[in-house]
């Protein structure tokens, strides 16, 4: 009998090593989902809520902040910032091609660093994170 307790010992460290080398690996895919299923599935969520026409809400604000580490302009999206517009766009058209209309003749940096630039933004939820991205540009600028 003392002959088998070292072996149902080192059976048993065996099992226990076994079950936490599996809950290690379910919390780390747990984890993984939870910060990055939000960043790869948020562009595709708000594509599709941006089909619908009752989502797109008008007198969204847009304020340039700064210059990022690479030199791009970074900017406040309804205060939440500072962001570049690639992170925050639906998608690029229309809103490329009415940014650049709207903005070619002025100087966006200095006038827009304290007063909104309207923008039209689409606010969208998913599973258990909410976000809202900007979907064109307010006419009414």
């Amino acid at each position: 009998m003392e002959e088998n307790l070292p072996k149902k010992r080192s059976q048993f460290i065996e099992l226990i090593d076994s079950v936490a080398s599996v809950l290690v690996i379910i919390i780390g895919i747990s984890v993984l989902t939870y910060f990055l299923l939000p960043e790869y599935l948020s562009p595709v969520v708000a594509r599709e809520a941006a089909k619908d026409p009752n989502n797109i809400k008008r007198g969204g604000c847009l304020r340039y902040a700064t210059k990022g580490k690479y030199m791009q302009n970074l900017y406040y999206f309804n205060e939440i910032g500072p962001i570049s517009l690639r992170q925050i766009t639906v998608k690029e058209f229309p809103f490329n091609k009415n940014w650049i209309a709207a903005t070619h003749n002025i100087d966006f940096e200095k006038k827009y660093h304290t007063e909104c630039f309207k923008i039209k933004y689409v606010p969208y939820q998913a599973l258990w994170f909410s976000d809202q991205k900007i979907y064109d540009v307010d006419i009414s600028n």
